[in-house]
Order: C-alpha cells, then structure tokens, then sequence
C-alpha cells in the first residue's frame, strides 16, 4: 500500500467514524455468519468466550476481531451490550406496570 492510498484510507475511516458507526469487514461478516450457524443463539457467547482467549493470550489484535464479531452476531440478534439481564427484567416490569396503572388495572405502588 503506497503512502498516499494508507492516507486516503486513514481519512476515509476518521470521516466515516465521525458521521456513523462503522461498517463491519467483510471477515468480521463471514466469521459471524459461521458462528450463527454453528452455535445459533449461542454464538454471541462463543465469540465472546473466543474473544477471552485471545486477550488471555495477550493477542489485542486479534481479542479486537473476535470483538468485533461479537457485536456483530448481537446487532443482528437484537442483543443490548452492557445491560444485566437484572436491570432488563426491572425495566420491563415497570414497563409493564406503568401500563396497568394507566389503564386503571392497578394500584400505585408509591
């Protein structure tokens, strides 16, 4: 890669991160693709155990790839990143709740 394409794509990459997020690889892609049919449900948790591993090993590009592959398979399984599955399920509760308090089916629990 001559100097001039590498400056062109450094550029490209710094435009593309300030108007959005990126878009995954093409590798990123495949890899996601492998492990949703392989693993199912279950592969967001197969790249992350990967992904482990290979910071475990003190591997940061390729703990990077695996990472990547990771947010991909829960961007497409609707997944929320960082969020415990305790701080879901109160939320949906009073969700629910807000709900039946404004139909008039419940109490306050103030």
């Amino acid at each position: 890669m001559s100097l001039s394409t590498n400056w062109l794509r450094i550029a490209l990459n710094t435009l593309i991160g300030l108007i959005g997020p990126r878009l995954p690889s093409t590798a990123v892609m495949a890899k996601a693709d492998g492990l949703t049919a392989v693993y199912g449900d279950f592969a967001y948790g197969e790249a992350r155990l990967i992904a482990r591993g290979e910071r475990a090993k003190r591997r940061p590009k390729e703990d990077r790839f695996w990472s990547q592959v990771a947010l991909e398979i829960a961007r497409r399984q609707g997944r929320e990143i960082g969020v415990k599955g305790a701080d879901r399920w109160f939320r949906e509760a009073r969700a629910i709740h807000a709900h039946r308090y404004a139909c008039g089916e419940g109490r306050d629990l103030r």
